[in-house]
């Protein structure tokens, strides 16, 4: 169990199975009958797989009446003033009729906004050929997510056990409503995800940074030194959607595992997808000179200082970057380039304990 609560795996096995017969060891499900959460998660588990279910039986519909609902309707649903439920069975309807989907579309205006890089990903693989319908479905279900998102306790799977390729092959087109709508729901999960991540980075950071060196934007702390056997250092699992979407925090993350060669994968991976932000190419730099202190490679301090110029030509007066070349210069026996570096650093650092622990480092001439 997870913070008092099944996992994320129990109430999707308990979603697909029934409850046990009376003799049986109860196990989860007594569980279920005294927690509310854990019981509506199981129920919303249920509903998703009966949708798919019931979406992947069906063939096309003949061209019959719509049965159109009402057209103020559609300002409801692009406003995200109905139910997740409710939201669908018309945005479901919408993907099948022209002429609501234009009213969709109409109200969708009123209510724009941008999607995100996820939600575009997966609406480029989506079965239909028409890129606008397969945005503004997307657009519509987004807006539903956000009215739900503070509803405590609401998690969604990131992953569903189905067969997406045969799905997306043999779908009918409202399926891709549902696809969509499950990616929305996984944003949800994912932000959960980095919410715990935040809060053992918080937690652990505030007992005293990772190493001699300084990751960007945060506070000071003294250096907690080892933390004895490996066995004993507090540990998390990052997930991938966590170091897909903000990589920054998943570094950090690792620093506080003990692991500075994982921080450096996932920084290096952030900045071949572009991400070559001034604080991703300052910690990079950190994670390559913590790896440089183990193997003493003078090559990897100077690829650390050559991070750190980089990272200097968008951000010259980051007191961070000036104190870590100054770290590493000391590192390489650079007396007179650490005194530059930590000249240029009290002019621009504020923080008492940084500037304490400078002088310490390399007492100013």
């Amino acid at each position: 169990m997870e913070n008092g609560h099944l996992s994320i795996e129990q109430i999707e096995d308990l979603s697909l199975s029934d409850e046990p017969a009376t003799g049986e060891p109860p196990g989860a499900w007594s569980h279920i009958g005294r927690c509310e959460e854990c019981r509506s998660l199981v129920e919303e588990y249920r509903l998703v797989h009966a949708r798919f279910t019931e979406l992947v039986s069906r063939k096309p519909p003949a061209r019959a009446p719509m049965n159109c609902p009402d057209e103020n309707i559609w300002f409801d649903v692009a406003g995200g003033r109905l139910s997740p439920a409710e939201s669908l069975t018309y945005i479901q309807h919408a993907a099948t009729c022209a002429s609501c989907a234009q009213k969709l579309r109409t109200a969708n205006r009123i209510f724009e906004d941008e999607l995100s890089a996820a939600e575009e990903s997966t609406i480029n693989s989506l079965p239909s050929s028409n890129p606008d319908r397969q945005r503004e479905l997307a657009e519509m279900l987004g807006k539903v997510s956000k009215a739900q998102e503070d509803k405590k306790g609401l998690e969604v799977k990131q992953t569903l056990r189905i067969p997406w390729r045969r799905l997306l092959l043999y779908a009918i087109p409202a399926t891709a409503c549902v696809i969509v709508g499950l990616l929305v729901s996984n944003s949800i999960y994912v932000k959960g995800q980095v919410q715990e991540v935040q809060a053992f980075v918080d937690s652990e950071y505030g007992k005293g940074r990772p190493g001699d060196y300084r990751l960007a934007g945060m506070p000071y702390q003294r250096n907690r030194g080892e933390r004895g056997p490996a066995n004993l250092l507090p540990f998390i699992e990052i997930p991938k959607s966590v170091i897909r979407t903000k990589p920054l925090l998943a570094g950090e993350a690792a620093f506080l595992n003990g692991e500075p060669r994982s921080a450096k994968e996932i920084l290096e991976r952030a900045c071949r997808s572009c991400d070559t932000s001034a604080m991703t190419l300052n910690d990079l730099a950190v994670a390559t000179a913590m790896e440089a202190d183990t193997t003493r490679s003078q090559a990897d301090y100077e690829k650390a200082l050559a991070l750190l110029d980089e990272a200097l030509k968008q951000r010259p007066d980051d007191a961070a970057i000036y104190f870590n070349r100054a770290r590493i210069f000391e590192r390489l026996k650079r007396s007179e380039d650490a005194r530059k570096a930590l000249e240029q650093f009290r002019r621009f650092e504020r923080d008492p304990g940084w500037l304490a622990e400078a002088e310490r480092m390399l007492p100013s001439s």
